[in-house]
């Protein structure tokens, strides 16, 4: 039941967002959550550019909404993957 709960208001998150960044004119930002974090998502001439306002130097961009997104997701992933090994270095 709370998965699918979560997959809906993900499913509308996702859909409201797409929205608004299709209507953006150029150099244009919007912020958005996703995956439990803060992104200025800014309409470039060519699609869009992503940066994580929790995790300095988290940044990203791609084509479609869609590109952009997945690029949010693996942009992330090598931060915090980053971050564990800088962390292990230290232990």
């Amino acid at each position: 039941m709370l998965i699918r709960l979560f997959s809906v208001v993900y499913a509308q998150r996702r859909e409201q967002a797409s929205n608004n960044l299709e209507k953006m004119r150029e150099g244009q930002t919007l912020s958005i959550h996703a995956w439990g974090f803060e992104w200025a998502v800014t309409k470039e001439a060519a699609g869009f550019s992503a940066e994580n306002q929790n995790l300095p130097g988290c940044i990203t961009q791609g084509n479609t909404f869609d590109e952009l997104e997945a690029n949010m997701l693996e942009a992330l992933l090598a931060y915090l993957e980053d971050r564990v090994k800088a962390v292990e270095v230290l232990v």
